[in-house]
């Protein structure tokens, strides 16, 4: 990642910006699995079940408050859950 972003940016001179990611696809398929991996933005809202839910093998109550996001990570929904792919969007 290092030497895309120097090949693109150089070193010292300027910081990587949005008219770069068309160069970069490496670092932003770096960024996109960070984000899949530890996402976090599920945490800024809250969900509250409607009724009593099954998904998978979780069971939810009704008015359960959930701020998971398990399906990112599910083996049985993505064979590839667990490996980085670089063209992932």
């Amino acid at each position: 990642m290092r030497e895309e972003m120097d090949s693109v940016v150089g070193r010292g001179g300027r910081s990587p910006g949005t008219e770069d990611r068309s160069e970069m696809p490496y670092a932003e398929a770096v960024v996109h699995e960070v984000q899949r991996r530890a996402n976090v933005a599920h945490l800024a809202i809250s969900h509250t079940t409607l009724r009593d839910v099954e998904i998978g093998t979780a069971f939810l109550f009704k008015k359960c408050l959930e701020n998971g996001n398990p399906t990112t990570l599910d083996k049985k929904i993505s064979q590839a859950a667990s490996s980085f792919r670089k063209g992932r969007q």
